[in-house]
């Protein structure tokens, strides 16, 4: 979705900005705790056509971000400093080495051991999708199969649902060029800096905007052009706006609201299809499911917490294992091994998703904040878990799924810090978790018990009448 942004005249006050830095040591605060489940860093993208100030912003943010405590980081732009120099005689390859230079930032980051809390690029995957589009309408460089089979590379899931926001920067070519010919000796047009390329590129933005509406969800539209009057908007007041949609992002993150339920008068795993769909309907409650923060929901005895899980078996039929933390704040999980990955569905999950695709939603996004090298092939509905007997579990609902997978599963390094102990990840047969029962969690014994036709150990002694 493009939601435009309106620039008012003027620069911000310093009340303004007061008020803005408090919000953001705030909510950095909430992102670095250490029950936070925000996968970081935050990406976000700065686009547009040339001369419409987008790099000039990014530096002003960034010097913003970081007296409030924000570790940032901010690429150099690959198509302006480090772009071999032959490329840019060929705007094809110009763009696609913009592109991978783009996305090898966002691999980098991704993947750090040490992920900084936010990334500022000057030009990302939006950007070369718009560019594709150029070359294939306007400079018939391409053809409509080859720039979609490129736009559909770089919009991948899996890097491209990285970015938390687009900022796409625009004027119109007569402000452009003023602002290219107010700082240098000569007025004469360049390949890209001239009147109808920069009108055609706006054009590209325009349609790709339209037609990757569903990969690229976020954008935000900032028209810089001057106003009619000659005066223009100043690049403070830009950056002010700017900064404030990211900490609404940023807050929005942060800020857990989670998807909660009445309490549920269950004891054990419920696996009968009729009742799973009766209980996902009344906690949907006709498209108006009740959310509520979640330092509400830990302290409430009148909520469940809905916790869609997965049982991830691979290709040769062995299912995950991991072994929690030692140091856990929830002492019943202590050192325990769980063939469960999941967490907590969140209003996010239901904005994002259609109401009946909320629970599978939640279960993606949580296997890959917490795994990477996945490939999720299938999502099998298994039952429900509920556990009255400790204060943990009658405060959950768990839903579990069994999640067909490929690929080389690694549990990443931000959920080892936090969930995970340093074991190596195992993929273990039927007869491996019998002779674990012992050493499972309690909603793992429950649901091995019934997926595996397991007996239950002594510790599972509560959940036999269940």
């Amino acid at each position: 979705m493009t939601q435009p942004i309106a620039i008012p005249r003027g620069a911000p006050t310093q009340d303004d900005l007061k008020k803005l830095g408090i919000r953001y040591k705030k909510n950095h605060r909430l992102l670095k705790a250490e029950d936070s489940e925000v996968r970081l860093p935050l990406f976000f993208e700065f686009s547009g056509s040339p001369k419409t100030g987008k790099s000039s912003i990014i530096g002003i943010v960034a010097h913003f971000l970081k007296r409030q405590g924000v570790r940032v980081v901010q690429p150099a732009e690959g198509a302006s400093l480090r772009t071999p120099q032959p490329l840019k005689d060929d705007l094809l390859a110009f763009n696609a080495w913009s592109g991978c230079y783009a996305l090898q930032n966002i691999l980098i980051d991704s993947f750090s051991e040490c992920p900084t809390d936010v990334v500022l690029l000057d030009r990302g995957l939006f950007d070369v999708a718009a560019w594709m589009d150029y070359l294939h309408r306007h400079e018939r460089r391409i053809t409509e199969e080859e720039r979609d089979v490129a736009e559909q590379f770089f919009a991948i899931d899996l890097w491209q649902r990285r970015t938390n926001a687009v900022f796409l920067f625009t004027s119109d070519y007569a402000t452009s060029l003023e602002r290219e010919t107010d700082s240098k000796l000569t007025s004469v047009p360049g390949s890209v800096m001239n009147a109808e390329t920069l009108s055609l590129l706006q054009d590209a933005y325009d349609q790709t905007r339209s037609r990757r509406n569903r990969e690229f969800n976020r954008v935000f539209h900032i028209d810089t052009s001057f106003f009619s009057d000659g005066t223009h908007p100043t690049f403070q007041m830009i950056a002010y706006v700017v900064a404030e949609k990211m900490v609404d992002i940023i807050e929005e993150l942060a800020t857990q609201e989670l998807l909660v339920t009445r309490n549920v008068a269950f004891d054990g795993f419920e696996t009968s299809p009729n009742i799973i769909e009766e209980t996902k309907a009344r906690i949907l409650q006709n498209g108006s499911p009740e959310f509520v923060p979640r330092e509400q929901a830990e302290e409430s005895d009148k909520y469940q917490q809905v916790v869609p899980y997965a049982v991830l078996r691979n290709a040769d039929g062995r299912y995950f294992m991991a072994r929690r933390r030692a140091d856990l704040k929830r002492k019943e999980l202590q050192k325990k091994l769980t063939i469960l990955v999941g967490g907590h569905a969140e209003k996010k999950d239901w904005n994002s998703a259609t109401p009946e695709a909320v629970f599978e939603t939640c279960l993606r996004r949580e296997l890959e904040e917490e795994l990477c090298g996945i490939r999720i092939d299938e999502i099998r509905p298994l039952g429900f878990v509920h556990d009255p007997h400790t204060r943990v579990g009658a405060l959950h609902l768990a839903f579990v799924h069994e999640v067909t997978v490929g690929g080389k599963v690694i549990v990443r390094r931000q959920a080892i810090d936090k969930e995970f102990g340093r074991e190596p990840v195992t993929w273990v047969t039927k007869d491996d978790i019998k002779n674990k029962m012992d050493e499972l969690d309690p909603w793992s014994q429950l649901v091995a018990s019934k997926l595996l036709d397991l007996e239950l150990p002594p510790s599972g002694d509560l959940f036999r009448q269940g």
